[in-house]
């Protein structure tokens, strides 16, 4: 299966895709001032250009961390960045946000809280307090990276092993950055966002890796300080399922004819309903959407008198493979 993100999955699960953990009530910190030394940057290929903030005012102990959200741009990468400012003098934090290319847009600073990017994440506090005043920064990113992945199988059942061919390429033009990247592995609920096990691509930005199949979520991150900078999730099609049965085994030509089926791993996916047309074309003649439950109704209209072969598709969609259900026939009166 080859998944490709070209502009961070699912997904949620995508490159310093990490959203600030829900955060309990507690009383906002002080904060005097808060500046960056620059409110917009140039960012190329894998590098990462540092913003200065200083925030001066009243935080407990001696990490603040700076939270910005995009604003603009592509969702599909960088949406978070972080810095981790360190207490350089009484009442005074400063440290950097290490941007990069894929953080290509525009990004406004939320606020500020006591501790660092783990702790904070493991035990979240108050709210993060604003600044005095909005605080944005403009990134335009080019060369940005893009993640590819390819599996072997492409269809596999939970818990059957199968390798899966990573390759980070320059976006712009669809080559390799030319030179072994350091990139992080990462399986489970941790698998994107974070920096995952360090490796290294060969020079053509290919990594091959076999996961013994049990993994729930297999990801490539690009590491990122304090946590990755772009990530892609990856996993074999599963394998699914389709049933589908008419409401009526015959009826007058033209009438409608309701055909109920289910799907597995298909929610909001589309299905549709084809009529076999020779003895091999099947064409598509009604469609519909998969519910939260699995079920579907599709619509048959028999066009002439005598059976006529329908059956169910749901196409690739999501991590499922695409499948039909078992023909069945309806009879045009």
């Amino acid at each position: 299966m080859k998944k490709t993100l070209l502009a961070m999955a699912v997904v949620s699960l995508v490159g310093a895709v990490l959203a600030p953990a829900p955060a309990l009530a507690g009383p906002d910190s002080e904060i005097t001032t808060a500046t960056m030394n620059k409110t917009s940057v140039a960012v190329a290929g894998l590098n990462t250009v540092p913003v200065t903030i200083t925030v001066t005012g009243d935080f407990p102990g001696a990490w603040v961390l700076a939270t910005l959200k995009r604003t603009s741009g592509s969702v599909l990468k960088t949406n978070y960045l972080y810095a981790e400012l360190a207490k350089v003098s009484e009442g005074t934090w400063k440290g950097n946000i290490n941007v990069p290319s894929t953080a290509d847009g525009t990004f406004k600073v939320l606020g500020f809280e006591a501790g660092n990017f783990a702790g904070i994440r493991e035990n979240p506090g108050s709210e993060p307090t604003p600044p005095p005043t909005p605080m944005t920064l403009a990134v335009q990113g080019s060369h940005q990276p893009k993640i590819t992945s390819t599996t072997n199988p492409k269809v596999a059942p939970e818990g059957t092993p199968y390798t899966t061919t990573w390759r980070v390429l320059d976006e712009q033009t669809g080559k390799p950055y030319g030179t072994r990247l350091t990139v992080g592995l990462g399986t489970g609920e941790v698998g994107c966002g974070w920096k995952g096990t360090a490796t290294k691509t060969d020079t053509n930005g290919a990594l091959v890796v076999k996961y013994r199949g049990s993994e729930e979520t297999t990801c490539l991150n690009i590491p990122g300080d304090p946590t990755s900078l772009y990530a892609m999730p990856s996993a074999p099609l599963r394998p699914r399922s389709v049933s589908a049965t008419p409401a009526k085994a015959s009826a007058p030509v033209g009438t409608f004819v309701n055909v109920n089926g289910s799907a597995t791993i298909a929610s909001g996916c589309a299905v549709w309903l084809q009529r076999l047309y020779g003895a091999t074309q099947w064409r598509n003649v009604n469609s519909a959407t998969v519910r939260a439950s699995g079920r579907f109704t599709l619509i048959a209209t028999p066009a002439y008198k005598g059976k006529i072969p329908y059956r169910a598709l749901v196409p690739e969609c999501g991590w499922g493979a695409a499948a039909t259900s078992k023909p069945f026939t309806i009879t045009g009166l």
